[in-house]
């Protein structure tokens, strides 16, 4: 990456969270999520498969986020 702008390069963050209705509604921390322009969850500790997920809400007071994903 030398020579490319820092705001130009990917950025890669992990985070925990924790599944709370059978739909696919995800609570995890505002911190995790604030600014990212993808997000993606992992259910189980080394597997390839990825759910994208999108924002239903965040609070950057609480340090909260609900985050939802379309799981089978």
């Amino acid at each position: 990456y030398q020579g490319v702008p820092q705001q130009t390069r990917p950025q890669h963050a992990l985070g925990s969270g924790f599944i709370i209705r059978d739909d696919g509604l995800i609570i995890t921390n505002n911190h995790v999520i604030a600014g990212a322009d993808v997000i993606q969850v992992q259910l189980v500790e080394k597997s390839e498969k990825l759910y994208e997920a999108k924002v239903i809400g965040s609070d950057e007071r609480t340090d909260i986020a609900l985050i939802k994903i379309s799981a089978d």
